[in-house]
């Protein structure tokens, strides 16, 4: 997903939402397209960070994007859990 940062006459400058220190200029624009609404929720992380022993924060509460790549961060961060269970069970 990527988010529009500036506007500048003709030209727009892009945004990775995953790589903020990357930037691209698009110039010969003559028409933008906004789609927007998509920003993290993560307040219920921050209530909970220190009062729980294991927290993750997953989804569109650690980046909104399409389903398809939130799905797959998901996944993995459920995979490292479950590696991480096997490993303190002596399964490793």
């Amino acid at each position: 997903m990527t988010r529009a940062k500036a506007i500048e006459g003709d030209a727009v400058v892009v945004q990775p939402v995953l790589a903020p220190d990357v930037e691209e200029r698009i110039d010969g624009i003559d028409t933008i397209v906004l789609a927007c609404g998509g920003e993290s929720e993560t307040g219920l992380y921050h209530d909970l960070k220190g009062r729980v022993q294991e927290l993750y924060i997953i989804g569109d509460a650690y980046a909104p994007r399409r389903i398809y790549e939130a799905t797959q961060h998901a996944a993995a961060c459920c995979q490292e859990f479950r590696n991480c269970l096997r490993m303190l069970a002596g399964l490793a």
